[in-house]
C-alpha cells in the first residue's frame, strides 16, 4: 500500500508513518550537507542490502531485513546487544547526518525512492512560482533540494554527449561484471544458511561431533538426518546462491551503471525543486518560502498543506 500511495503523493510514508524515520528525526541537532558523490556512493549500500535480502529470502535462508534492523528490536525491547549498539550508533550519527539509515541503508527506502520519482502530485516548495529568494536553499537536512541550473553550462554539450555514450556502453559491462563477481562469492554468501554452515563445520571439525556443548551438532545428531543428506542439501543451497548471485550482481551493476548514466544527463531547472526520489515529503522546506498562498493563480500547482502566515514564511497545519 505505501508503494502504491507513493506513486501519487511521494514518500509521505517516510514523513508521517515510518517509526524508524521518526526516532531519527527526534535527534537531528545540527545536520551537515554531504557532497553529491558521498550521498550517491553510500546510497549504493541500500541497493546491495535490498538485493541481498531478496536473495536470502528466495534461497529460503533467512530474512536479514528483520534480523538486522537496528531499531525494531529497540521498540520491542528484545534486540541483541550488538544490534542495540548499531542502533545507538545510527542515532548518534543522525545528530549530524540526518536520517542516515533511511538515506543510505534502508532497503524499503530504495523502492520508495524509485516509486516517488514517478509520483503524480509530489510536494512542491512554493505554492506558486518561485521568486528565487534562496531562503530554502539550505533548508533541507537531507540534501534533497535541486538547485536551479546555470543559464550557461560551463561544459560543452559535446562533452556531455560523449560521456553519456560512454556510460551507456558501460552498463552491460557493469551488469556482467557484477553478476560474475557475486556468483563467484556464492560459497561465502551461502554460509549464512544453517545446512551449509553445519555441513562445513562437521566436515572441517570432526572432533566437535563428540562435543556435548555444541547444541547445533548435537541437535543434528539426534535427528534422523545423515551427514551425506546434509551435504547434499548444502550443495543444493550453494547452487541456489550461485545462480542467484548472477541476478544479484547483475542488479547491482545495472543500478550502478544507471546511476553513472544519470550524472551525464543535464536537466534544466529554473526553480528550487525537491528531488522526487530523495525527498521524504516532510515539508520542512515549505516553512522557508515567503510566497503567500494568496498570490496563487487559478489552476496553479498548489500545495494544499501550506497556509499563509502574515508575519513570516509558510507554516504547516
Amino acid at each position: 500500500m505505501p508503494l502504491f500511495f507513493t506513486l501519487f503523493f511521494g514518500r509521505t510514508f517516510c514523513a508521517g508513518a515510518c517509526s524508524l524515520g521518526a526516532i531519527q528525526d527526534l535527534l537531528i541537532i545540527k545536520p551537515i550537507s554531504l557532497p553529491v558523490w558521498v550521498r550517491k556512493t553510500f546510497g549504493m549500500f541500500a541497493v546491495v542490502y535490498l538485493g541481498l535480502a531478496v536473495l536470502y529470502a528466495a534461497a529460503g535462508t533467512e530474512f536479514i531485513i528483520c534480523r538486522y534492523d537496528p531499531f525494531v528490536g529497540i521498540f520491542r525491547l528484545d534486540a541483541p546487544f550488538h544490534m542495540v549498539v548499531i542502533g545507538i550508533g545510527f542515532l548518534l550519527l543522525g545528530m549530524f547526518v540526518a536520517r542516515p539509515y533511511c538515506r543510505f541503508f534502508c532497503p524499503y527506502g530504495v523502492l520508495l525512492n524509485w516509486m516517488s520519482i514517478f509520483s503524480r502530485k509530489h510536494l512542491s516548495i512554493t505554492p506558486a512560482e518561485c521568486v528565487q529568494c534562496k531562503l530554502c536553499e539550505n533548508s533541507c537536512p537531507f540534501d534533497a533540494i535541486n538547485l536551479p541550473t546555470p543559464e550557461k553550462d560551463p561544459d560543452p554539450a559535446k562533452k556531455h554527449f560523449r560521456k553519456f555514450i560512454l556510460y551507456f556502453a558501460l552498463v552491460p559491462l557493469w551488469v556482467i561484471a557484477g553478476g560474475y563477481v557475486v556468483s563467484k562469492s556464492h560459497k561465502i554468501l551461502a554460509r549464512a544458511d544453517q545446512d551449509v554452515f553445519l555441513s562445513e563445520l562437521m566436515i572441517s571439525r570432526p572432533d566437535l561431533l563428540d562435543d556435548p556443548d555444541n547444541l547445533d551438532i548435537q541437535t543434528f545428531l539426534s535427528s534422523d538426518k545423515s551427514l551425506d543428506t546434509l551435504v547434499e542439501d548444502a550443495k543444493i543451497v550453494r547452487e541456489k546462491f550461485r545462480k542467484g548471485g548472477w541476478y544479484l550482481g547483475g542488479f547491482i551493476g545495472l543500478v550502478f551503471g544507471i546511476t553513472l548514466l544519470n550524472h551525464s544527463v543535464i536537466r534544466k531547472r529554473k526553480d528550487y525543486e525537491p528531488h522526487r526520489g530523495d525527498c521524504f515529503s516532510c515539508g520542512r522546506c515549505m516553512d522557508f518560502c515567503p510566497v503567500p498562498r494568496a498570490t496563487v493563480n487559478p489552476g496553479a500547482n498548489v500545495n494544499p498543506s501550506a497556509t499563509v502566515n502574515p508575519s513570516g514564511p509558510l507554516k504547516m497545519q
